[in-house]
């Protein structure tokens, strides 16, 4: 790489190689924010009280998938964000109301209904 960068430079010819570096993740199919969304909604229709969000965390295999070496604690930390951002957007939106008694304590995801009157 270093070679046909140095090349580049003294090249004289205006259509030079391009030598920039890019950055290209692998992609995970396996993890959107879109499918935590359809699955927080689903789940949440057979739970009219509410859950605590871990609840809404897909399953996450423990071998790697489709052949990628991603650690287990990575596809989970993955899948914990997905179920959170979802959740945070459903919120937004008002489709679900998010609920956490104390500082590090369970978050409760619960439908617009299930709140008690002001």
């Amino acid at each position: 790489m270093f070679l046909w960068a140095t090349l580049a430079l003294f090249d004289e010819v205006d259509d030079a190689v391009d030598t920039a570096e890019v950055y290209r993740p692998r992609p995970r199919n396996w993890c959107s924010v879109a499918a935590a969304r359809a699955r927080i909604l689903a789940l949440l229709a057979d739970a009219p009280a509410g859950e605590r969000l871990e609840r809404f965390l897909p399953d996450v295999p423990n071998e790697a998938i489709a052949g990628a070496a991603t650690p287990s604690r990575v596809r989970r930390g993955l899948a914990w964000s997905c179920t959170l951002v979802a959740s945070l957007e459903l919120a937004k939106q008002g489709d679900l109301t998010l609920a956490q008694d104390a500082l590090f304590a369970p978050i409760h995801v619960r439908p617009p209904s299930a709140l008690p009157p002001p």
